[in-house]
């Protein structure tokens, strides 16, 4: 899976987040914001429960280029179901922990397994390089982890608590990019 992070951010939320409703796969989904000079700027929202339609910001998106970016997550995320169940399954356990408040400092070794846990998806290297973090009053905002794959390229998974969001890339700068603008594209 880690083709998805290959110059492009991902990140993963239920938009639902906060409504009181139990976490789950339903509504959970797949941003995926292209960062080379090619596509930059392209986002594909892809629906993990597949209730919905995958869709293209800016929605004038040339065809040839959706075809190639549909091609390119169903390859990754159908290539093996089990890897995808696996996906799925870590990414709302992790949601979920931290829906609807923010953790307490305390709870950073959990934090720090469940960080492992989804750089397991995109390297066999779990082992956290350097993690970053945001205090607040003795709460987290967010737990930033740098991972290393095999051919020691790195690569980032950011834990949002105040937006129950999990985003993953391979440029850190990207992880804090994006969220005022897709906001207001709601």
């Amino acid at each position: 899976m880690k083709e998805l992070i290959n110059g492009q951010t991902i990140d993963f939320d239920l938009h639902k987040a906060g409504d009181g409703s139990a976490t789950s796969i339903d509504g959970l989904h797949m941003h995926k914001r292209m960062n080379g000079k090619r596509f930059k700027g392209i986002d594909v929202l892809f629906p993990l429960d597949e209730k919905e339609d995958v869709v293209f910001r800016p929605s004038k998106t040339h065809n040839l280029l959706r075809r190639q970016l549909l091609n390119e997550v169903r390859r990754a995320v159908s290539k093996d179901k089990s890897k995808r169940q696996y996906l799925v399954d870590t990414i709302v356990d992790e949601i979920s922990r931290y829906t609807g408040y923010m953790p307490q400092v305390n709870q950073v070794e959990s934090i720090k397994r469940g960080a492992e846990r989804i750089a397991k998806i995109f390297s066999k290297n779990t082992k956290i390089e350097e993690e970053m973090k945001q205090q607040i009053r003795s709460r987290l905002d967010f737990y930033v982890t740098k991972h290393e794959n095999e051919d020691k390229s790195s690569f980032y998974v950011k834990q949002d608590f105040l937006r129950n969001r999990i985003k993953i890339s391979d440029d850190l700068e990207s992880l804090f990019k994006g969220n005022e603008k897709r906001k207001v594209d709601r």
